[in-house]
């Protein structure tokens, strides 16, 4: 890995939980890691980047993988353009167009096929929930019971997908970000993009600077309305209730990410559908001894 040059380092763009991201040169931009963040996720993830770009899905080109001042980097082409979320601030006429936009885009990653190296969900949402340590151990294992007997998919999941992570570049929309790509259900990867525009105090908002809690409910209406969108009326039961499922395997994964999140309320997710699991069982109980 070898050194920027700190002499093409310019103004600052924008700034992360685990990186800040400046331009560079004339016509790129330098995604610089914080020092608490493990420097081998640099590599990770220019080269998830660089594996769903070549599939033609909406990616930025990565042109090297770099160190500045010892703190890893990634060297990528500047998308000229406002985020998905700047232009839903700066134009809250569009906020109903873009959450279509936003569904539209996840579909074409979904269908874009799945490139090699690329972990499967269920390992990665597995270490998440064995890590979620505001859940009791119980709660930890049944929460691995119930991963464990989701549908595993084989689609290309974003698996961060929300419109702080698009950008509206000259030729269309452009997604980044792609640290958390894997190999999975489709579902999953929605209820993830699902619980990161809830505004009703079931995680912060942290990742959406700027937007209301008024704009990201209008999103994720407009949203999830898109993406059921033209499924029969079985189709769109069968996704939702799968939706209900992955919600509560998200929620207790996104614990173990200390964001700053609404830990309660992500606690409330996943004992909601306990409650529900706890009453089944008993049910199935009392019906196998006779009751």
């Amino acid at each position: 890995m070898r050194a920027a040059d700190n002499t093409r380092l310019g103004e600052l763009i924008s700034v992360g939980r685990t990186s800040e991201v400046h331009r560079y040169g004339t016509d790129g931009a330098i995604k610089i890691l914080k020092r608490s963040t493990p420097p081998h996720w640099a590599q990770v993830e220019a080269s998830f980047t660089t594996s769903v770009r070549r599939l033609g899905v909406a990616a930025p080109e990565v042109r090297d993988v770099l160190h500045v001042d010892g703190r890893a980097a990634i060297h990528f082409e500047m998308i000229d353009g406002p985020s998905m979320l700047e232009r839903m601030i700066d134009r809250p006429a569009d906020v109903a167009a873009l959450a279509c936009e936003l569904a539209d885009v996840q579909r074409a990653i979904h269908e874009a096929g799945v490139p090699d190296g690329l972990p499967g969900l269920v390992d990665r949402l597995r270490l998440k929930l064995g890590l979620a340590t505001d859940l009791d151990d119980l709660e930890r294992c049944r929460a691995v019971d119930v991963l464990e007997a989701m549908p595993r998919g084989a689609a290309l999941l974003h698996g961060d997908l929300h419109p702080g992570n698009v950008l509206l570049g000259a030729s269309g929309p452009v997604v980044i970000d792609w640290f958390d790509a894997a190999v999975g259900h489709p579902a999953a990867d929605i209820a993830r993009t699902q619980l990161l525009l809830r505004a009703s105090g079931a995680t912060d908002l942290r990742h959406l600077p700027g937007a209301s809690t008024a704009v990201v409910s209008e999103v994720h209406d407009g949203y999830m309305a898109r993406t059921l969108a033209g499924r029969s009326g079985a189709e769109a039961a069968v996704l939702r209730r799968q939706l209900d499922d992955w919600l509560r395997l998200r929620a207790a994964g996104r614990l173990a990410e200390h964001t700053d999140a609404d830990v309660s309320g992500l606690v409330e997710i996943w004992r909601q559908g306990s409650a529900v699991d706890d009453r089944s069982e008993l049910v199935e109980d009392r019906g196998a001894r006779g009751d």
